[in-house]
């Protein structure tokens, strides 16, 4: 089969959208299927194409943290993609290239599946930054509206949770929706991946001894993602008596922000930024860790965590229906709900035997076997080729 998977993010940009798309595609090109991607690139007017990626003309936008805004009419690139042959689209992102995917399909009579990455209505405090109650209502219907309208210029939509599924049933769409969590490389995140003595090295170059307890947290630094409760809640940790340390590893707009919250509370010894990393050096990061951390309650499957758990971390998360296969309890993690809460299960962590929390690794790192990029793409695939049969039978 020849896929075209469209998106307004991809290599080297590093964003769970993007490792889900790369994870895709090198899954699919391993089952044999031929794979093009249709992304874009911060130059007005110009167009690259190597023969399986294109990339669109698009202008970046500085104060939106990087996004590239592309036009979704660019007619003259409908003949490079026509001449892919292309068996089905499949569109990874709502607007600019997310639109010219939808109208590309119409324009060539193929079949569209989409997925549904973001939880869009998690991110209207970026236009409406005083959080007015009527503009955030207004906003989450327009968000209901939208995303109705472009689920439904396809003909079949991927949920990476049963979470995202009930959402996008609630806003009303009605074509096919497939639950399929996406799948990742778990032997990038496997532990013996780093060598002893690279983990021991990061380690060094951070000040941190052999029994520092550090708690990491991998993502980008913004108001979704709620780092600033972790923050406040590590300010309670007891961290000369248990030793801990938070990194934080990655940017965003929040980033002074939370540098000078760190500050207020006295943290500057005890949180580390270490700022935006290549992708290849984040499993280096999460094997250097002792356990993982994130509160933010907008993801639509939490990468993060799969990643953390692979790595042999546990995790420290707010209640969330994504996470119900994933935090178990004392077994692979912790729920909190507030800052102290966070503090108390820290200090009950550290403070087991070390055969139990060992044993809480072990557990981790088993919980997320059924995320195999193998299966992942067996799952989408089997999704394209019904899509495919549907469409020749209702086009």
């Amino acid at each position: 089969m020849r896929i075209g998977l469209f998106s307004d993010t991809y290599a080297p940009d590093i964003n769970g959208v993007v490792s889900s798309i790369v994870t895709l595609q090198h899954a699919l090109e391993a089952l044999g299927h031929e794979v093009f991607v249709i992304a874009n690139q911060p130059r007005l007017f110009k167009r690259a194409y190597d023969g399986k990626i294109l990339r669109l003309s698009g202008l970046e936008l500085k104060w939106m943290y990087g996004y590239t805004m592309t036009s979704p009419f660019q007619p003259s690139a409908v003949k490079t993609i026509k001449a892919m042959n292309l068996d089905i689209i499949h569109a990874h992102t709502e607007f600019g290239v997310g639109i010219y995917a939808r109208n590309v399909a119409k324009k060539l009579n193929l079949p569209l599946v989409s997925t549904y990455h973001t939880t869009y209505e998690d991110y209207t405090h970026y236009i409406n930054p005083l959080h007015v109650k009527t503009v955030e209502q207004t906003l989450r219907k327009m968000v209901a509206k939208l995303s109705k309208y472009f689920s439904e210029r396809g003909h079949a939509v991927i949920a990476p949770s049963a979470k995202t599924k009930g959402m996008l049933e609630g806003y009303g769409i009605t074509c096919p929706i497939y639950i399929i969590p996406t799948g990742l490389d778990l032997k990038r995140f496997d532990k013996s991946a780093s060598l002893p003595e690279a983990i021991k090295a990061l380690r060094t170059s951070m000040g941190f001894s052999d029994d520092t307890f550090v708690i990491l947290f991998v993502g980008r630094l913004a108001e979704e993602k709620a780092i600033d409760l972790v923050i406040e809640g590590f300010s309670h940790v007891d961290r000369k008596a248990l030793n801990a340390k938070l990194v934080i590893v990655g940017g965003g707009p929040d980033d002074h922000r939370l540098q000078a919250l760190a500050k207020s509370l006295n943290l500057e010894n005890d949180v580390i930024f270490t700022g935006k990393k290549p992708s290849v050096e984040v499993p280096l990061y999460y094997h250097s860790a002792d356990a993982f951390v994130s509160a933010s309650l907008t993801e639509t499957q939490g990468m993060t965590f799969i990643e953390a758990l692979a790595a042999e971390c546990p995790l420290f998360a707010r209640p969330d229906d994504v996470l119900s296969e994933l935090v178990l309890e004392e077994k692979t993690g912790y729920y909190f709900t507030t800052p102290q809460e966070f503090a108390d299960k820290v200090a009950h962590h550290v403070q087991k035997p070390l055969t139990e929390r060992n044993a809480m690794k072990k557990a981790a790192r088993a919980q997320v076997q059924v995320y195999d990029d193998r299966e992942f793409g067996k799952a989408v695939a089997e999704v394209y080729q019904k899509t495919v049969d549907d469409y020749k039978n209702h086009p």
